[in-house]
C-alpha cells in the first residue's frame, strides 16, 4: 500500500492528534497567539481521555480556528477580570494566548494560557482617591512621590 501525498510541514506538531481541543502542542511556543472569540460554549458534560468527567465546561470558539479552549479555572478568572463574568460579553473580544509552565498531576507540564492585556479599570470612587492623593484635579500632575519636572 502506498502512502498518500502529503505536502511539506513546519508547524505546531499539534496538528496530528485527533482532538478537539486546544493545547499547548498547537501553539509556537514563546510566542503570543492573537485570537478573536467567536462563540462561548457550555458542554454540559465532557468526558477526556483519560476517563475523568467534567461537568459544565466552559469554551471558547475563535473566529477561523478549528479548536476549542475548556476554560480552567485560571483562565476563566483572567477572562472574568478582563472582561466581566458574563460570558455574553466575551464574544467578539481579542484576546492572545501563549504557551507556559504549570505543576498539574505531581509534575511540570505545558498549557495555554490567555495573556491579561487589560488592567482593570479604576472605578469613579478609586479615580477621586488618586485624584485626592495628587492634591488636585488635575489629571497632568505628577504621580504621587514624585514633583512635576522630575526627571529619572
Amino acid at each position: 500500500m502506498e502512502a498518500p501525498v502529503g505536502v511539506e510541514y513546519s508547524g505546531p506538531s499539534g496538528v496530528g492528534r485527533d482532538s478537539p481541543w486546544l493545547t499547548s502542542e498547537d501553539l509556537v511556543e514563546g510566542t503570543d497567539a492573537k485570537v478573536k472569540i467567536a462563540r462561548v460554549i457550555k458542554y454540559p458534560e465532557v468526558k477526556f481521555q483519560d476517563g475523568k468527567v467534567r461537568k459544565d465546561l466552559i469554551g471558547l470558539e475563535f473566529v477561523g480556528k478549528t479548536r476549542v479552549l475548556g476554560l480552567n479555572s485560571t483562565n476563566r478568572k483572567i477572562m472574568n477580570a478582563m472582561f466581566t463574568n458574563i460570558t455574553k460579553s466575551w464574544k467578539g473580544q481579542e484576546i492572545a494566548l501563549y504557551v507556559t509552565d504549570t505543576q498539574a498531576f505531581g509534575q511540570t507540564v505545558k498549557c495555554v494560557r490567555i495573556r491579561n492585556t487589560k488592567g482593570r479599570t479604576a472605578t469613579a470612587a478609586e479615580s477621586f482617591l488618586i485624584d485626592e492623593e495628587k492634591g488636585n484635579d488635575d489629571p497632568k500632575a505628577a504621580p504621587i512621590g514624585r514633583e512635576p519636572g522630575d526627571d529619572d
